[in-house]
């Protein structure tokens, strides 16, 4: 076990400073978005992002006591939460992704690894701070509450819930979580859907040795006939997105699903798969098909193959109000998370 006066901290601002640490960078992520594959293809592809931005601070035998996987950006400070961003003036601004946090002990490291970014900051080179969301319990939180710069606990947080599927061992135990009113409606659609198209669709699955580019290409081709598209969000084929998608590719993280109807695409629903876990519900579907939910219903035969396979064990919604995530979910997370200006 580390000390404090035997570890280093040291905040590291290029490829060529990370690189030795790699290795053990993957060893110690949670989260496929704080995976050092997908940092690096994200930071070459994203015009905003200016550099590497990552703290650390080393055991003596090199490894990782705690570290915080963050990014320099030039970008408008978006208050995140929200189902449409607000923009905001452009700041330089270093952002941590999703359990950005992590190390062998991050809970003790993070007070000094958030000191060395604040001291930077107060240095002037760069404007605030963005932390990821944490829940209200993690001793992460905790820590950085009790034992750091007290700017963490006067900082204003920004409250979401998140939100958590446990995916059972045969489906009729899924459908049996859910409420009796919302678990009847749910039959009723599927046992809907199957007669309404029955011999006419088909769900496609799309992982690491799928064709990506055919993955994409579908997935464009129903974000555009999408409801999100007139409201200008959701999935879009910028060079940031692509390289967000190549680099799960590249790590064994793809997990897609995609709703054919009469051999056209109709639906999609995107997560990463990473340790036996499923992060996210990223879904579109193209309208005038059919009055049933698509999205729904396809949450729910994937789940139903979830169940089958019976290698993943829990799938992490994301954060946000939904009124599907509340009905079909095990489980609900209060987090928030801390904006710091200089």
């Amino acid at each position: 076990m580390s000390t404090d006066s035997d570890s280093q901290v040291k905040i590291l601002r290029s490829r060529e400073e990370l690189e030795p640490l790699l290795s053990a960078w993957a060893d110690v992520t949670i989260h496929p978005q704080a995976h050092p594959e997908f940092f690096f293809r994200l930071c070459d592809a994203d015009p905003v992002i200016l550099k590497p931005y990552v703290p650390v601070e080393l055991n003596p035998d090199g490894s990782i006591r705690g570290m915080i996987a963050s990014r320099l950006e030039y970008s408008e400070l978006i208050r995140r939460g929200r189902y449409l961003p607000i923009p905001r003036p452009k700041v330089r601004i270093v952002v941590a992704p999703a359990e950005g946090i992590t190390g062998t002990d991050p809970a003790a490291s993070a007070p000094k690894l958030l000191q060395a970014l604040l001291e930077d900051m107060d240095s002037g080179n760069f404007d605030a701070l963005e932390l990821p969301f944490l829940p209200l319990d993690d001793p992460i939180r905790g820590s950085l509450i009790d034992h750091s710069d007290d700017r963490y606990a006067k900082a204003k947080p920004i409250t979401v819930t998140r939100w958590y599927l446990e995916v059972a061992e045969t489906f009729d135990a899924q459908l049996k979580q859910l409420g009796k009113s919302t678990r009847g409606t749910l039959r009723n659609n599927l046992n809907r859907f199957r007669r309404e198209f029955e011999g006419r669709f088909e769900i496609r699955h799309f992982d690491s040795t799928s064709d990506l580019e055919e993955l994409l290409t579908q997935s464009e081709s129903i974000a555009a006939k999408s409801y999100h598209r007139r409201l200008g969000c959701g999935f879009s084929l910028s060079d940031r997105t692509r390289s967000n998608y190549e680099a799960e590719y590249a790590m064994g993280a793809t997990w897609s699903k995609v709703l054919m109807i009469d051999d056209e695409p109709a639906a999609f629903l995107h997560a990463s798969r990473w340790n036996n876990r499923l992060f996210g519900t990223y879904m579109a579907f193209r309208q005038g098909i059919t009055n049933l939910p698509l999205g729904t219903i396809l949450i729910f035969e994937a789940l139903r193959e979830l169940c089958e396979e019976g290698s993943i064990t829990n799938w992490d919604f994301g954060p946000g109000e939904a009124d599907y995530k509340s009905r079909i979910c095990s489980r609900r997370v209060e987090e928030d998370q801390r904006l710091i200006f200089a």
